[in-house]
């Protein structure tokens, strides 16, 4: 293995798609996953094959004993995420300073907070310490963990008055999504939230932030810039990656379109996934090949509670990946907002709006066959449509979105 990155588990890692495309930018290099068990870790770092390697959970700061040379800043932080090889000499870097400083700046907007709460204990809490304290010299910065010891505080000891909170834990990370490190509402001077989680793109946490008005930011950021900075030292050549992080956020943040029956989703969405070169999936269409029924049939004969709840297994499904792909919801889906937090978790929610005018009764839709019934559902629904959506609109849907992501 020349580069690539050990840790345990890798499944939801996208240092691969990172690398490859810093490699388009510098001259392409090989970057592989490398999953090691603990005990492993002796043997690989004895044999020394590799050039150069990322470090991830749980091995940040366990990898320092392996090193001949480690970096002023990392042996302050206590923790490594790039290792080199450089001629049978290990030397030890902290590359998620540069990542964990961007998102705190881009997450904080200027705002210089006075309660910093670092939930977590292991190395990535280490380097969010280490970096506010740099940024905000006069703020009280502490670390929460479910065992304290020293100067860590419990969760329920969290004071009420804190204004930053920075997620360094696995909670809420895919595959265990929708759970919180936190209750938001518990914080009512919360200004701004960061989650070093980048998969899902927004957790429960960067979700419940967003709805009560709080600036969030998720570790998408901090992980393409730690890895722009760790391919500069792989290659000792300084790298621009200005453009690096939207390709990698508009490659894989998935389209999601809500709107009213017969508002053109599943045509816009299907003329967007052929633009783009990307899947496209319509929940009706899915829902249809899980029961061999439609979803007028399933609410004739079952009623719409049984067509809710197999809607939003299929939702659930359709969600968990974040791999660009387009996703036409059916009228409703939005009437549970289970299903509104799935949409929104990896993907960027599309509401396309139209005036009741503009939208056509069908007799093969139970409710909305008829003028007064699709009424009554609009009225409903309006306001529900434009709280969960990202972006509303109302003409040219179809190049408004291509256009995004081009």
């Amino acid at each position: 293995m020349k580069y690539g990155l050990i840790g345990n588990p890798l499944s939801h890692s996208l240092s691969v798609e990172i690398h490859s495309a810093i490699g388009e930018e510098i001259g392409a290099y090989p970057y592989v996953l490398c999953p090691l068990a603990e005990e492993e870790l002796d043997g690989f770092f004895a044999e020394k094959d590799f050039d150069a390697v990322n470090v991830t959970i749980p091995y940040k700061k366990a990898v320092m004993k392996y090193l001949d040379i480690i970096s002023p800043e990392a042996k302050e932080i206590g923790c490594v995420n790039t290792v080199l090889n450089r001629g049978g000499k290990l030397y030890g870097y902290n590359t998620d300073v540069f990542g964990m400083e961007e998102m705190l700046k881009r997450a904080s907007d200027g705002y210089i907070p006075k309660k910093v709460a670092v939930l977590g204990t292991g190395g990535t809490s280490l380097t969010a310490v280490y970096v506010a304290g740099k940024l905000w010299k006069d703020a009280e910065i502490f670390r929460v963990s479910r065992n304290p010891k020293g100067k860590d505080v419990g969760y329920a000891s969290i004071p009420g008055d804190t204004d930053a909170v920075i997620n360094c834990t696995p909670v809420g990370m895919y595959p265990h999504a929708g759970v919180s490190p936190i209750g938001v509402s518990r914080f009512p001077h919360l200004r701004f939230v960061c989650d070093a989680v980048y998969n899902p793109r927004r957790t429960k946490l960067i979700l419940d932030a967003e709805k009560r008005g709080i600036r969030a930011e998720n570790g998408l950021r901090m992980l393409v810039t730690q890895a722009i900075y760790a391919a500069s030292l792989f290659f000792d050549r300084e790298i621009d990656g200005s453009a690096i992080y939207e390709k990698i956020r508009k490659s894989t943040e998935n389209v999601i379109l809500i709107g009213m029956p017969s508002c053109g989703k599943t045509a816009v969405g299907k003329a967007v996934a052929d633009a783009l070169g990307r899947p496209f999936y319509d929940t009706d269409g899915v829902i249809y090949e899980k029961t061999g029924r439609t979803p007028a049939e399933i609410i004739t004969s079952d009623g719409e509670d049984v067509f809710r709840r197999i809607e939003s297994e299929v939702v659930s499904s359709l969600t968990e990946k974040a791999d660009g792909r387009v996703i036409s919801t059916g009228g409703g889906a939005i009437l549970d907002p289970s299903n509104v937090e799935n949409l929104k978790k990896n993907g960027r929610v599309f509401y396309l709006k139209k005036e009741l005018a503009d939208l056509i009764p069908s007799p093969d839709r139970p409710l909305t066959s008829d003028c007064g019934k699709l009424k009554r559902i609009f009225e409903e629904r309006s306001p529900i449509y434009e709280s969960s959506a990202d972006t509303i609109l109302k003409s040219d849907c179809e190049n408004a979105i291509i256009g995004e992501y081009k």
